[in-house]
């Protein structure tokens, strides 16, 4: 009803012998001998996993990403065929646009724990499987500060992070449905992170809400911005902005042809190396 062509895709997916899975147990019951599953269960994107974790109904009934990921291992392994799977931890790109630490720092965590899951099954097939772990660009550039005397506040401000309960998304869709005062302000951001800011803080927030801050840099003018920078001087994490980096990033592989890869490799360059090492033919056309 929300299609201005009035397709029903579900349908369409149900005709094609497509087991459709709305929640995490809708997707453990998909039959053994159907091997095509589409798993919808959000709206929209899935939950930050800091949200998630603390908030019992998506726990429920939203699978995390180590969970998603094993069930399509043995899905796709079972059908004897081989297969090619993508798993993206996407939640950390939009954590890092948004400049949350928790966002950023659990979502890393939860793709991590979906490559133990790949790491499992590479386990026991070595000579058959090959895996890439990789990002596309970098973003927004998070780093752990120096601060206190002699740096000694670095580490337990950082260790703050294990008490946050929801990302900094989830502050600032609280604020958007109640008014931005500073005391509102101060009592959602200590829900959300166990953290007292102060009422100054609360007014750089404030004004960032009523479009008034206005910082040199003016990426960081955004009340996302304004939020990350003002938990900064707890958790001693700041980001450079809220966009996409040019640094250099992580490529990691194991498995059969990995000697293609050198030390340094382009991200267009990618494509063609993953053929390569699984032995695929590239078509002239679709050479990069």
């Amino acid at each position: 009803e929300n299609r201005e062509d009035n397709r029903d895709l579900y349908n369409e997916f149900l005709q094609k012998n497509y087991h459709i899975a709305r929640t995490k147990e809708e997707m453990y019951n998909a039959s053994e001998d159907n091997h095509r599953v589409l798993g919808l269960f959000t709206d929209h994107h899935l939950p930050y996993t800091i949200d998630q974790l603390n908030t019992p109904e998506l726990l429920r009934d939203v699978p995390t990403l180590a969970e998603m990921t094993e069930f399509a291992i043995e899905k796709l392994y079972s059908s004897g065929n081989g297969f090619i799977m993508q798993v993206e931890g996407g939640r950390v790109d939009h954590a890092a646009h948004g400049m949350s630490q928790s966002g950023l720092i659990y979502d890393q965590i939860a793709f991590d724990d979906a490559i133990e899951k790949v790491w499992d099954f590479y386990e026991k097939h070595p000579d058959e499987t090959l895996i890439f772990i990789t990002t596309d660009h970098g973003n927004a550039n998070p780093a752990l500060n120096a601060a206190g005397s002699r740096y000694n506040d670095s580490l337990p401000n950082f260790d703050k992070l294990q008490h946050v309960k929801y990302s900094n998304n989830w502050i600032l869709s609280q604020l958007n449905d109640i008014p931005a005062t500073e005391r509102n302000i101060i009592e959602v951001v200590e829900e959300a992170t166990r953290i007292e800011i102060t009422r100054d803080q609360a007014n750089f927030i404030r004004r960032a809400f009523e479009g008034e801050y206005h910082a040199a840099y003016e990426m960081r003018s955004s009340r996302w911005a304004t939020l990350s920078d003002v938990l900064a001087n707890h958790f001693s994490v700041t980001f450079t902005g809220s966009v996409h980096t040019a640094d250099y990033v992580e490529l990691a592989a194991a498995g059969p042809g990995i000697e293609t890869l050198t030390g340094f490799t382009r991200n267009t360059d990618l494509f063609n190396l993953m053929c390569e090492a699984a032995g695929v033919p590239i078509p002239e056309e679709l050479t990069v």
